[in-house]
């Protein structure tokens, strides 16, 4: 295997939240990783001093002008290091100084604001590592974070306080009736829908969900594969800063054969809009403004908006489609769009528990008058509807699965399980055979022998457990990279 390419790893980022990870980005990297990529030994005296400012800001400027250049050198690192507590003061000089002060501040307020989302990471990670150290020495300058209006500082601060005092922490979660409303921006026009809320479990490091994936890359070993997959997600937060996944939902419409579909992606969460929105600008993202909104379009079908703090939006068109961007802005105006006219796809949501972490409904009628399906057990069935949930008691991570179709003919429905039985045996026994040589397909494999199939009329049930191991394969299958080259992110 070699290093995912960063769409890949973020796509593996999400599954694992359906999978009980926590819904954060920098859950996903070890504090240990991370400062290794510092070369900072992460001590308790260290941590404290990383959320310390004890920097004489006045002095340091004041050296911007001294005849040494090496104490303008060091007085510039300084400056830097103090980051965004630094910048009023470089503003009152910028406008106050001598000339080489002047110019040497602006120069360091630029600096300092383009580096800023890289110093509330290290500032967060500084914070998660003490409480993961467990030292009550830390406690007080934790207690002074617990109630800061800095984006992430004050969950992260109460988080690593109930670490070190051993009681649990909790992040507040969307209401079920909000996780609807999203549902309900949909425009009618939809095959599938699904949503994924994630649960917000404990940190889970990336070395953790790769455990056991043989690298194939020669010349490379495993813990030089690890550190680049590190450091490409580590690049992408330090360009962006932390994101929070409250809840994804997602719309598909698949169009008749030969019309081009679409889709849509509501996610709700917290980020640093303006820093997204400066990445992409400087990455040179296209810009088209839709019904008074700015949406950034990486291709000529796709679009990216955020229409509200904490939301974004991608709206996705097939080759020669047309999106449905003004559409979806009408009904963020208005609170709902036209899906509750989906008369079919709804009494579907309603014969499920939406409050479940991750949900899917779709009529396979729709999807195989375009190829899927057609060639599976699913193919005499008119409905599918998923619903998944972390197994709480499962280690590691796993998810319990439950999906259940629906048909009209049922001698065409016991003909299809026959063989849908018999290849899933077949299935089953060829990952275990490869799992007894390779570990790594062991969670396959046992994904593969917890299914149980059970009919009842035309009517189909299937239950099984996936775990992490399992889904993550799955995923990257989907797209890997072996570009041995810089994080694609972050320059």
């Amino acid at each position: 295997m070699g290093v995912p390419d960063f769409a890949s790893l973020v796509l593996a980022i999400v599954m694992s939240m359906a999978g009980g990870g926590p819904n954060d980005l920098l859950g996903y990297i070890s504090s240990s990783a991370y400062w290794k990529t510092k070369a900072v030994e992460p001590t308790v005296d260290r941590m404290l001093g990383e959320l310390t400012d004890s920097t004489n800001v006045r002095k340091l400027i004041d050296e911007l002008s001294a005849a040494d250049p090496q104490a303008r050198e060091r007085a510039a690192r300084g400056i830097l290091a103090a980051g965004r507590e630094a910048i009023p003061q470089l503003e009152a000089a910028a406008r106050d100084g001598d000339a080489e002060m002047a110019a040497q501040s602006r120069a360091l307020i630029g600096q300092i604001q383009l580096s800023q989302k890289s110093r509330s990471v290290r500032r967060l990670m500084a914070i998660r590592t003490l409480g993961e150290l467990k030292n009550r020495d830390a406690l007080a300058a934790l207690q002074a974070l617990a109630d800061s209006k800095e984006q992430f500082v004050g969950d992260y601060a109460r988080q690593a306080i109930a670490a070190i005092e051993g009681k649990p922490a909790t992040l507040p979660t969307r209401p079920p009736a909000d996780r609807m409303a999203d549902v309900n921006l949909l425009p009618q026009k939809q095959d599938m829908v699904c949503q994924l809320v994630p649960t917000g479990g404990a940190a889970l490091p990336l070395e953790k969900i790769f455990d056991g994936f043989p690298m194939t890359v020669p010349g490379d070993d495993r813990e030089a594969m690890i550190q680049r997959i590190n450091a490409r997600v580590i690049g992408g937060i330090e360009a962006i800063g932390n994101v929070r996944l409250d809840s994804i939902t997602l719309g598909w419409y698949t169009a008749p054969l030969g019309q081009p579909g679409d889709a849509i992606i509501i996610a709700r969460g917290e980020f640093d809009m303006p820093t997204i929105v400066d990445f992409l600008q400087r990455n040179q993202v296209a810009k088209k403004v839709f019904s008074g909104t700015d949406a950034y379009l990486f291709d000529e079908s796709t679009a990216l908006l955020f229409p509200r703090p904490g939301m974004a939006v991608l709206v996705a068109a097939e080759a020669k489609g047309e999106m449905r961007v003004d559409e979806v802005l009408t009904a963020i105006s208005k609170g709902a769009g036209t899906f509750s006219a989906n008369a079919e796809l709804g009494k579907l949501i309603q014969s499920i528990d939406t409050q479940k972490p991750f949900w899917l409904v779709t009529k396979v009628l729709d999807l195989k008058q375009i190829g899927l399906f057609s060639d599976t057990f699913l193919g005499p069935m008119d409905t599918v509807t998923l619903v998944a949930a972390q197994k709480r008691s499962a280690n590691p991570p796993a998810v319990t699965v439950q999906v259940s179709a629906t048909g009209t003919d049922p001698v065409e429905i016991s003909q299809a399980l026959v063989v849908a039985r018999a290849e899933l045996r077949e299935t089953a026994n060829a990952l275990a055979a490869q799992a007894a040589l390779v570990p790594a397909f062991k969670a396959m494999s046992d994904m593969a022998q917890s299914v149980r199939i059970k009919t009842e009329g035309v009517k189909v049930t299937a239950d099984g457990e996936v775990t992490l191991g399992a889904l993550v394969p799955l995923v990257l299958e989907s797209g890997v990279s072996l570009d041995h080259g810089e994080p694609d992110v972050g320059k």
